[in-house]
């Protein structure tokens, strides 16, 4: 695996490894969220992460589902640790201060063999995958090293609401979805899981699927963003009782964290 990372850096040059002792890998990320077969060594080939030149524009992650690409513009590595495991940032423990206000611009993909070997995957596989690269940049470049823990924290149990759920049946056997600050749209698969997953990115919380329900549905919907006050549509918690027939219960439960044991800014090149 070639990787390019730090502040002096082109696109798309492979990159020398430091000589020093190799980081811990981080556990993989089956081993935290849930199981799913995926055989093989995932890492990325060649990648390129800078300073962010404007910390002033949106954070977009963005995930190029079709293969193995995984583009970030003005990320932290807060953010980039979520999408690595998986988990809400309540439940990213011990990133170090110094670390949390950078922000970077990175670009990073898998080789031909590697893109080949993506594309005979399954959605929930590719998703697992890409997290799995992920995992490898942060260990092989900053240095990162976690171990798990299990705490009690506060968290939303996602239950059907009074009066019984209002969900469409979905024909689509593997999960697919896309999320954004004020949508949410997923088709098929473990669709309420997937659902409490992005749910957990916008609502603060770790969200637990509670509702008792196993079918694949397909879901859509829409709300309005806190800060919009002319804006008609209704408030998340509002949005999800009228639109799905479900809600968002606030208790606390023992949920997996991953805490970091060391991390550091990804070393120059």
């Amino acid at each position: 695996m070639a990787l390019v990372l730090g502040s002096m850096v082109a696109a798309s040059c492979p990159a020398q490894r430091p000589a020093q002792r190799p980081a811990q890998r981080p556990p993989a990320i089956a081993d935290l969220t849930r199981a799913v077969a995926l055989p093989g060594t995932w890492e990325f080939d060649v990648a390129s992460i800078r300073p962010s030149g404007n910390q002033d524009r949106r954070q977009r992650l963005m995930r190029h589902p079709d293969d193995t690409e995984f583009v970030a513009q003005n990320a932290s590595l807060s953010a980039l640790l979520q999408f690595a495991f998986g988990v809400s940032e309540t439940r990213i423990v011990g990133l170090p201060a110094a670390l949390a206000t950078a922000r970077f611009d990175m670009q990073a993909k898998g080789d031909i063999d590697t893109d080949a070997r993506f594309h005979k995957l399954n959605p929930d596989q590719q998703r697992e995958a890409k997290q799995r690269m992920m995992q490898a940049l942060l260990a092989d470049r900053c240095k990162l090293s976690v171990h798990l823990e299990t705490r009690e924290l506060p968290v939303f149990a996602l239950v059907v609401a009074k009066g019984g759920a209002k969900l469409q049946a979905s024909e689509q056997k593997y999960a697919s979805g896309w999320g954004g600050r004020t949508r949410i749209e997923i088709e098929g698969g473990d669709t309420l899981t997937r659902f409490a997953e992005e749910l957990t990115r916008v609502s603060g919380r770790p969200v637990l699927n509670r509702t008792g329900l196993t079918g694949s549905y397909d879901i859509e919907v829409e709300w309005a963003a806190e800060d919009d006050d002319d804006a008609d549509a209704p408030q998340l918690f509002t949005a999800i009782r009228e639109q799905l027939g479900l809600t968002l219960e606030s208790r606390k439960a023992q949920v997996d964290v991953v805490v970091i044991d060391h991390m550091e800014l990804p070393s120059q090149n």
